[in-house]
């Protein structure tokens, strides 16, 4: 072979490692933020069945005593309430909460990927829940409308 088909056969090679090594960074890069996503998800789906929990008649297994007349309270609040496992876990994360009367904060956390969600649930409305994502390259709030 010549020096020009030699040269152009390496420069070909380095092109292709470039072009996948710069796939694989993309690839992770879009793992982790729909890792965060699914994340998200699943802490709707808790926030939005306890929101149903909190509304629900205690007879149905909903909140009892003076805490139902209060929207940001969610003392007695349970993943067991909702017929889920404590700690709650799905193929994006272990889920925690806190539940008082200043409402219900639900954390998501994902060792996999370094993301950690925290939903702040202080209200019977979609306006009364608040994301927060965490501990990727960059932080984003995202508010429910």
């Amino acid at each position: 072979m010549g020096q020009q088909q030699l040269l152009l056969l390496v420069l070909g090679i380095v092109l292709v490692a470039v072009a996948i090594v710069a796939g694989i960074f993309t690839f992770e890069d879009n793992l982790k933020k729909s890792n965060a996503e699914s994340l998200i998800s699943d802490a709707m789906n808790i926030a939005i069945s306890a929101q149903a929990w909190k509304v629900r008649p205690p007879t149905f297994g909903g909140q009892s005593g003076t805490h139902r007349n209060d929207p940001m309270d969610y003392t007695g609040f349970t993943f067991n309430a909702i017929s889920l496992n404590t700690p709650h876990a799905t193929i994006h994360g272990t889920f925690t909460f806190t539940a008082d009367t200043r409402g219900l904060v639900i954390i998501g956390q994902s060792e996999d990927h370094s993301n950690q969600v925290t939903l702040t649930v202080d209200g019977l409305t979609e306006q009364d829940i608040i994301a927060a994502v965490s501990t990727y390259d960059e932080t984003f709030n995202v508010t429910s409308q």
